[in-house]
């Protein structure tokens, strides 16, 4: 029986806008943002917020030396990071009716402190709203490693199999899979909803 509904943040509960941060405070034409889309995204250097076993000043200083003719632009951005994530309008809604029908709600992210935590006070509606959660940053572990969905069963003491966990990444729906929580892959909020009623009754 599902008893519990774990959900992602980011592109589940909230947009991830760091594409449209980039655009909007550092004005970098398509080369450019190219260019610190590489340094930033695609170097890995990103995770590590996420992980924190780097201060933040060490990620912004090795991303700066990636960035090459737009290094003196990236400050910028990171003035901006409790904008990284804009909650969806559904989100709050949601929550309510996934605990209307009985359930219990946590969120599992990856997700670094200082974003978090800014974000938390001016965008993350729902974040007051659910049961639990485990932050990457919490327990520097991110997803898909085995030990962030286990730290989050053990600290709420929650059986796997009375898990159902939303993500939009397949390899962090495998990941909770591996340890016996239920997946579904988050594409949007109408095929969520109808994958939870069928989990519910397929579960039962």
């Amino acid at each position: 029986m599902i008893k519990n509904i774990i959900l992602d943040i980011g592109e589940v509960l909230g947009h991830f806008q760091w594409r449209e941060l980039i655009r909007k405070y550092m004005k970098l034409n398509d080369e450019e943002f190219e260019i610190l889309t590489e340094a930033m995204m695609k170097s890995g250097l990103w995770d590590e917020f996420d992980r924190s076993y780097m201060t933040d000043e060490e990620i912004i200083e090795a991303i700066t030396k990636k960035a090459g003719k737009v290094a003196d632009r990236v400050p910028e951005f990171f003035k901006h990071l409790d904008e990284i994530v804009e909650d969806y309008d559904y989100a709050c809604p949601w929550i309510d009716e996934i605990h209307a029908k009985g359930l219990k709600v946590y969120i599992l992210s990856n997700y670094g402190k200082t974003s978090f935590e800014a974000g938390t006070k001016k965008r993350l509606r729902f974040v007051p709203m659910v049961d639990g959660k485990v932050i990457s940053y919490e327990i520097k572990c991110v997803k898909p490693q085995k030990e962030i969905y286990e730290y989050l069963l053990n600290k709420y003491d929650l059986k796997a199999d009375e898990c159902l966990f939303f993500d939009d990444r397949p390899e962090n729906v495998a990941g909770a899979e591996r340890v016996g929580i239920h997946g579904i892959l988050f594409k949007n909020i109408d095929q969520a909803k109808a994958d939870l009623e069928k989990a519910i009754t397929s579960f039962s």
